[in-house]
């Protein structure tokens, strides 16, 4: 697997990450047939910290991916935000929008079987999570 990352800040407040990542993989579908796919993907994302006092923050990023094996593409946009708040030295009060630009919502998990093939497969869709974080000391 081949990887590059890119990081950028332009300021104390942006930063800009650029992705690109490729694999080769080996497959063998039956005795007599391998393939090798070659999977391709780029990521871009843009991250910015607003307000320092509450901790609010936005990440935008697009994934694309190309697999020679099949010829299908794939290009997905994902928005995550969050705003924070420090109450005292030890705790952290956090709510997060997770994928929304996602139709889907919730969380999910499928898991198939065949007589020669297993699949499993999760899912995350849009939602809300609200977290509490103390540190002890």
């Amino acid at each position: 697997m081949f990887f590059f990352r890119l990081n950028t800040a332009f300021s104390r407040k942006v930063e800009f990450c650029l992705i690109s990542r490729a694999s080769l993989r080996n497959t063998r579908r039956n005795i007599d047939k391998a393939s090798n796919i070659l999977d391709q993907g780029t990521s871009l994302s843009c991250r910015t910290n607003l307000i320092p006092q509450f901790n609010i923050s936005t990440t935008f990023s697009y994934d694309y991916t190309k697999s020679y094996a099949t010829g299908r593409e794939n290009g997905r946009p994902d928005l995550k935000m969050e705003i924070g708040r420090q109450l005292g030295r030890f705790a952290l009060l956090k709510l997060e929008g997770i994928n929304l630009l996602n139709r889907q919502t919730g969380v999910g998990f499928q898991k198939t079987a065949m007589y020669t093939s297993r699949t499993e497969s999760a899912r995350t869709g849009r939602y809300l999570m609200l977290t509490f974080s103390q540190k002890l000391k």
